[in-house]
């Protein structure tokens, strides 16, 4: 027998097997551990999409014990857990959480065999981006860009910043919370560093984050913004219309300057 006091250094395995109807079917063995007890989570805030890294901190974290299969729970949905020592685990955000309303939380566990979850109070509050606008900007420029998405109004939104770029080839540029739904940044003036030869045009992935890099705060979303060079006009036909009728207005452009159509037309 089992006692709900069992000591926390004492573990055991036993024989677990059905009987019925006289026939018995073993399926190997069950193991008895100590309920592990949460004492605190850090971060409580990290994106939705990405490798968002939390920390669980608490007593009687293991993995030395026949059929130990150590998980984490944000919501419902299941993290890749890792031991640290027997007081950390890691969990990392490997699927995508769903995004909440402003006040609404998800609440996070860890499991020594990711289904006894341990009772915690702490819950986690994902931020990630739906939708931006505009999705494109000059070159060399800073473009106002409006991002939308969920959890922008949190305790860390004066760190708020976005990212133009991949890991390796990227630009930050500070963010201006709006609402919990909106925020703005400026795409970054300076240019991102290419291949010899390559053209300014480029389409670069596009994130945003809150907090400390070392909880991989960017989001990775879908999201992304193109950069491109300004136009050069080099013809306008005709080059005046009448103000009482509408006018069809044919604005030809340089074909190496920003653009691969050169005709525009425009009714005035």
């Amino acid at each position: 027998m089992v006692l709900a006091n069992w000591p926390a250094d004492k573990y055991e395995s036993v024989p677990f097997s059905i009987v019925i109807d006289g026939g018995r079917k073993d399926f190997g063995n069950f193991h008895y551990f100590q309920q592990i007890e949460v004492e605190s989570v850090n971060p409580l805030l990290g994106p939705n999409e990405g490798h968002g890294a939390i920390y669980f901190i608490g007593k009687y974290f293991r993995t030395d014990f026949e059929n130990a299969k150590l998980g984490c729970r944000i919501g419902n949905t299941l993290g890749s857990a890792m031991l640290v020592d027997s007081e950390t685990v890691r969990c990392s955000i490997t699927k995508t959480l769903p995004l909440v309303d402003e006040g609404q939380s998800l609440p996070v566990s860890v499991a020594l065999n990711s289904y006894s979850w341990a009772k915690t109070e702490y819950s986690f509050s994902p931020y990630g981006v739906i939708d931006m606008y505009p999705t494109s900007g000059p070159v060399g420029e800073n473009t106002n860009v409006i991002v939308v998405g969920k959890v922008f109004n949190n305790d860390l939104q004066e760190s708020a910043r976005c990212k133009f770029g991949t890991d390796d080839n990227y630009q930050i540029v500070e963010a201006q919370v709006l609402d919990d739904e909106h925020m703005i940044c400026k795409s970054p003036s300076q240019s991102l560093s290419l291949p010899d030869g390559a053209s300014e045009e480029i389409t670069v992935p596009f994130s945003i984050a809150f907090q400390e890099d070392m909880y991989y705060p960017y989001t990775e979303g879908t999201q992304k913004f193109r950069l491109y060079n300004h136009p050069v006009t080099t013809e306008v036909e005709p080059d005046r219309a009448s103000m009482t009728r509408l006018t069809e207005v044919y604005v030809y452009a340089d074909e190496e300057n920003g653009f691969k159509q050169r005709k525009f037309i425009f009714i005035f």
